[in-house]
């Protein structure tokens, strides 16, 4: 048994920012397409306009959304590992079973 008594405080917010950029890209992938479904409609009903400006601006959400939860989750990561690292002190760790396989 191994005892885990600090976490590296700027690896695991660098860890959580971007984790969570990806999971936020892959889960707005299906807003998009269905924005994209919905624009087709539009543009077969005459507002071309507005289709246009949907898939636009979702586009736009999927890129701004995942670098803003990634930065939001990188800033969270740091109190998080502060408060976890403070924690760890207080308790005297948390025990770990380490393997090494090979």
């Amino acid at each position: 048994m191994n005892n885990l008594t600090h976490v590296g405080a700027l690896s695991f917010a660098k860890f959580l920012g971007l984790t969570s950029s990806i999971v936020a890209f892959v889960c707005m992938i299906p807003y998009v397409l269905i924005t994209v479904l919905f624009a087709g409609l539009l543009v077969n009903s005459g507002e071309g306009g507005a289709a246009t400006m949907g898939i636009g601006l979702s586009l736009g959400l999927v890129i701004v959304g995942s670098l803003a939860f990634g930065v939001l989750n990188f800033i969270s990561g740091l109190i998080y590992a502060s408060v976890f690292n403070f924690v760890l002190r207080k308790i005297g760790g948390i025990e770990l079973s380490i393997e090494k396989i090979g």
